[in-house]
């Protein structure tokens, strides 16, 4: 679970096990990353970027809490 500028955290975090051979031999798996009010861009959890593989690699369950403006 992060709060905003955390977010960056387990961008990085995700990413750096996602390239990791030991991590990815493993079948490691977390079990779920909540965000909320995340500092980062929206569209960096889409699917084709390194944050979003890296999700759907590593994570079983993802919530990306927010409330819009508007």
């Amino acid at each position: 679970m992060s709060y905003s500028l955390g977010a960056a955290v387990i961008n990085s975090t995700l990413i750096s096990l996602d390239s990791n051979p030991t991590w990815k031999n493993g079948s490691h798996q977390i079990g779920s990353i909540h965000l909320m009010g995340p500092a980062i861009n929206r569209e960096s959890v889409s699917r084709d970027t390194p944050f979003g593989i890296a999700l759907g690699d590593t994570v079983s369950k993802f919530h990306n809490l927010y409330q819009s403006r508007g």
